[in-house]
């Protein structure tokens, strides 16, 4: 069954949510289960196993930060004003993205270095999974 586009919306914000959360709560090894990347996996490698090597780097790099400023830092869970859709295309491309969107993760409020890619796109079934990658 096809969706509207503000449905789609809705379930792109809600696995973006879903996603955060687990990044904050630092369940790596849930992420699969919610979003795909190729950019954290290499050759041979599962996406449990890319996601792994994602927060392996997250954990490293937020270590990096709290050990050079003397306080923690952390990835905050979801908050929907730093999620951002961009120019929104109600038609999905030729690989089956309907959503290019940003999410710039916080540390107690204060934005982090980098932020999320998160393309929402279409199985051949019409559900909507998310597409990671991270950008510095």
């Amino acid at each position: 069954m096809v969706q509207s586009y503000e449905e789609y919306k809705k379930q792109m914000i809600e696995l973006v949510k879903e996603f955060v959360n687990a990044v904050a709560e630092k369940e790596y090894g849930k992420l699969h289960s919610i979003a795909w990347t190729e950019s954290w996996c290499r050759d041979g490698e599962t996406q449990e196993e890319g996601f792994l090597s994602f927060g392996t780097w997250l954990d490293d790099q937020l270590s990096l930060w709290a050990e050079d400023e003397g306080r923690p830092f952390v990835v905050d869970c979801f908050n929907i004003e730093y999620l951002d859709f961009g120019e929104e295309n109600p038609v999905p491309s030729s690989d089956g993205t309907l959503f290019c969107a940003t999410y710039q993760p916080t540390n107690t409020g204060e934005q982090l270095d980098f932020w999320f890619e998160l393309d929402g796109r279409l199985r051949e079934d019409g559900t909507l999974f998310l597409v990671f990658d991270l950008n510095m």
